[in-house]
């Protein structure tokens, strides 16, 4: 009975403080915990409160989002739903049990000081926000296990998360965190390290007995090392070190079978691209500017590849009717002074003069750039425009100084075969989907058409370029509004009469 008394007159007290304060009154349900003990009663309640308060959020709408076992409060879990824009309060700290803290993507301002006394925090989430404050303010928390300051203002060394051995779950991108990685050396349970855009330096070989580690980024920062050192990581889905000094071969990666994103550009990395032939979850690649060389053909062995980049390597190789029905979600290719041909051969021209717009048999359904800039393709441009013309989404080809010659064909008036049909002028799919072709240092000789969505045609540094007679007349009738910005610079045009009709919806324009 005085149990009773004493439950209902801590409530009473509770929603009497409200009332005096001008605030609103507190519902039975958020006093209470699951065991029937009034939280209004509860020591820490007060400084909960003040701790919402400092943060803007009002007490009475927080729900579920606060965490309780018994009177202590365990976990806060607010997020940009409640428009948080107010300031981490010190009161924090007399929340000892407090193990989950949650404000990632708001407008929160304030200092990790707020944490200091907090020494059974597990997770620690403010990424997007504007916290400030050093590490050094975590040191008393032994118990981390996510800490993800992405995108915020602090700043101090990695090494005051040394104590924090269960660590397994790392993202400082984007700070001004320094340090060297050997402090993370014993946070053996780590499955995700992202420290890219920081000051962290040191050598990868620190992480060999991450054996859990499953995403790992480091782009732009100082750290080196080879990539032997990852070789027992084989749960590695994401492996982002761009820009730095990291070496070795890809050999080191051949049992990383579950890899879907790979990024080592800009790195002193080298070898086969076949080493990834297994790789069948491969999403993005990112390889440029290495001396990594090998076959794009591997490239077919990865069916969910959305993104590859191999421009300044070794890399060679040409489309073959092994394509057919593979890459099928491939929208970026980038290929740019590389040593791929690109071009099929004269018996592989034969078949792709059959055009398939099914997706089993099609080539390239959804990509939507192509940069083959500065390759060796030293051939006719029909030949590298056949096996793309059923590309519905391919918006932007990029080939300039590939040896390209020949005219550019009337792609929406083709003679062609179709799924097994013929069709005496058909409108290739990709005649709608071109927005900007590139093909200046080239020697093209003639235009039979420029297609109607294209808004960008570059052929500056090609000799001698003619245009069909009156081709524009025809195919745009007076009155159609269509404007294509095209570079002509260093290009002769003959003869001067197949120009006419061209300089009203056409605009030609020099380098600036």
């Amino acid at each position: 009975m005085r149990r009773v008394y004493l439950h209902f007159l801590a409530l009473i007290l509770a929603v009497a403080e409200r009332s005096r304060l001008g605030q609103k009154a507190l519902d039975v349900d958020e006093l209470l915990a699951p065991g029937g003990e009034a939280k209004a009663g509860c020591p820490q309640w007060s400084a909960l409160n003040a701790v919402l308060q400092k943060l803007g959020v009002d007490p009475s709408v927080v729900g579920g989002k606060i965490k309780w076992a018994g009177c202590e409060v365990t976990e806060i879990h607010l997020g940009s739903d409640l428009d948080v824009n107010g300031t981490l309060d010190e009161e924090i700290g007399k929340l000892p049990s407090l193990r989950h803290f949650s404000l990632a993507g708001t407008k929160t301002e304030g200092n990790l000081d707020s944490f200091a006394n907090s020494p059974q925090l597990q997770v620690l989430l403010l990424s997007n926000t504007q916290v400030s404050g050093d590490l050094r303010s975590l040191a008393n928390s032994p118990q981390l296990q996510q800490l993800d300051l992405d995108n915020t203002q602090v700043s101090g060394d990695i090494s005051s998360l040394a104590n924090s051995p269960q660590l397994q779950q790392l993202d400082l991108d984007n700070t001004q965190v320094s340090g060297d990685i050997s402090s993370l050396a014993n946070s053996f349970q780590l499955q995700k390290l992202y420290l890219s855009n920081t000051r962290v330096s040191g050598d990868i070989s620190s992480l060999a007995n991450s054996f859990q580690l499953q995403q790992l980024g480091l782009r732009n920062t100082r750290v080196s090392g080879d990539l032997r050192s990852l070789a027992n990581s084989p749960q590695l889905k994401v492996l982002l070190l761009r820009n730095t000094q990291v070496s070795g071969d890809l050999r080191s990666l051949a049992n990383s079978f579950h890899l879907q994103k790979l990024d080592l550009t800009n790195t002193r990395v080298s070898g086969d691209i076949s080493s990834l032939q297994g790789h069948s979850k491969m999403k993005d690649l990112a390889l440029s500017n290495t001396s990594v060389f090998g076959d794009i053909g591997v490239l077919t062995e990865w069916p969910e590849i959305e993104s590859v980049d191999l421009s300044c390597t070794m890399a060679t190789g040409r489309l073959t009717t092994s394509w057919r029905g593979r890459c099928a979600l491939l929208g970026s290719l980038k290929l740019s002074h590389s040593q791929v041909e690109f071009l099929p051969t004269a018996e592989d021209q034969m078949d792709f003069q059959m055009i398939h717009t099914q997706e089993e048999n099609a080539i390239f359904p959804k990509l939507r750039l192509l940069d083959i800039s500065g390759c060796p393709l030293r051939g006719n441009v029909k030949d590298m425009l056949q096996p793309l013309l059923a590309s519905g989404v391919l918006a932007t080809i990029k080939a300039d100084g590939c040896g390209l010659l020949g005219s550019l064909p009337q792609l929406a008036h083709m003679s062609a075969v179709v799924d097994g049909d013929s069709w005496a002028s058909w409108a290739a799919p990709l005649a709608r989907s071109l927005v900007s072709l590139d093909v200046s240092s080239n020697e093209m000789s003639f235009i039979e058409e420029i297609p109607q969505s294209v808004q960008a045609l570059l052929l500056a540094d090609n000799p001698s370029v003619a245009f069909a007679a009156g081709f524009l007349p025809r195919l745009y009738p007076t009155g159609y509004s269509w404007t294509c910005r095209m570079s002509l610079w260093r290009t002769r045009l003959r003869p001067k009469s197949s120009w006419k009709g061209v300089s009203s919806p056409v605009r030609t324009s020099a380098p600036r």
